[in-house]
Formats: structure tokens, sequence, C-alpha cells
């Protein structure tokens, strides 16, 4: 065999394997590149989609726009009411707490000192901001809590006022339109029918609740409610639908 054909003999096999690698390169470039999967994308639901007005109240001047005006108790059970007569508040006889959704038609907005065994879950102050309401359909009046100025839990001169945490100031009926007749039926009548989401049961029982978890919409919640915070019902939610309700 002559030289040059072992040359190429041995040639040969250097120009396969480096055409294979080539051939291998391009491959993998021009293969479709295929991205880390990340957390599940989450769907913005239309209940999270409403975002509630916001007055920004800060003072006792800045509430007197809600005077004349309708509006609905975002904090069920939360909000203490008494009643209220020549321009008294009767601290002595608390009527009971206010359900979530109540319509409250504003009278007027008062600076009132409270006694010693004023309670509240805003705190008490040297002086606290109530708002004079009527219900609808009715004359008689009474008054709700809704700032503190001073106090022991605040400086002096300091005050607090959460009518923008407390209250709705556009009827809750119109800003969640898309919930179904029922729905609505048995949040008005404070009640929960199976299917309802975590956010519907809360506007129906109120915020006095607790859970063992916070895996929000799959788990069980312990609900308070009632005039005097008096009944209690346990509700499980699976994929935020209400599966099982309880009375306790």
């Amino acid at each position: 065999m002559k030289s040059w054909q072992i040359v190429g003999l041995m040639t040969l096999p250097v120009l396969l394997i480096a055409a294979i690698w080539i051939w291998h390169v391009e491959q993998v470039r021009n293969a479709p590149v295929s991205l880390p999967s990340g957390p599940p994308q989450h769907i913005i639901t239309n209940e999270e989609a409403v975002v509630p007005k916001k007055l920004f109240i800060d003072s006792l001047a800045s509430a007197q726009v809600l005077v004349g005006k309708p509006v609905w108790l975002q904090a069920g059970y939360q909000v203490e009411y008494f009643p209220y007569k020549a321009k008294h508040i009767d601290f002595a006889h608390q009527v009971g707490v206010l359900p979530g959704i109540q319509q409250l038609d504003v009278k007027a907005i008062i600076e009132q000192s409270t006694p010693p065994t004023f309670r509240t879950r805003e705190g008490r102050g040297d002086k606290n901001i109530f708002v004079v309401f009527t219900e609808p359909g009715s004359e008689v009046e009474f008054a709700a809590p809704m700032g503190t100025i001073g106090g022991p839990f605040l400086g002096a001169g300091e005050s607090k006022y959460y009518f923008d945490d407390l209250l709705y100031y556009d009827d809750p009926h119109k800003l969640y339109n898309f919930l179904p007749a029922n729905v609505w039926k048995a949040i008005d009548a404070h009640q929960v029918i199976p299917g309802m989401t975590e956010m519907e049961t809360t506007m129906s029982l109120g915020q006095i609740q607790d859970s063992g978890s916070s895996d929000y919409g799959n788990r069980t919640v312990h609900f308070n409610y009632g005039l005097h915070n008096e009944k209690s019902a346990s509700v499980t939610f699976v994929k935020n639908k209400a599966t099982e309700i309880k009375a306790d």
C-alpha cells in the first residue's frame, strides 16, 4: 500500500469524527430552549379586582364629608354601637355590634369624651370619634366609634381614624354586582351556603375569625358573629368554595 493511501486511511476517521461533532453542536444550538417552570400563575378573580374607595379621613373636619350620606359597614361584627338621644351617647346600654354590609345613614360625626368603662376594639382615648347614624327606614339614632384621640395608646394630641378600614363608601351590592343573587341573599341574611368563597363568607359572618392554616381558600375557618358575637360557625373551604358548614 502506498504511503499516500496509508495517510488517507488514517485521516478519514479523524474527518468523520469531526463531522459528527460539528453536526451534534449544530443540533444542540438549534434545539428548542426549555425554560425552568416557575410557580403557577395566579389569576386575579373578580372579587380581588374590586378596590373599595378610600377617602383618607384623618380629622374630625375631613370626616364631615360623610354627613347626609349612606355608608356600609365593611368590618362585620367588630364595631360596637350605642343609643344616641338628645345629643348624648348612652354608654351604659350598648346595643351590640354591627353586622357586615349594614347600611348606616350618617347624621353627624362627633367628638365625645368616653367613660373609663368604655371599651372598643379601636381603643379608648381621652376622646373618641363617633358616627351618629340611623338605619334605613328608621329615625332612631345610634352612635358607633370610628376614631381615637389621645389616651393610653396614643401620645397627647395624636389621633387615629378608622373610617377607611371600617366602611364602604359605595354600596357593596354595586361594587360586587357580579355575585349571584342567591349569594347576596345569603350575605344579607348573614348566612353561608355551599359554594361561597372565603371573602363572601367574611362579608356575611364578619371578621372575628381564626384558622389553623394560612392557606387562604383551602382551610377551615372559625367565625364568631351575631349581635353580641354569641354565634359561631366553622366553614371548610376547598379551592375557595365552602364545602362544609358547621354551626358550633
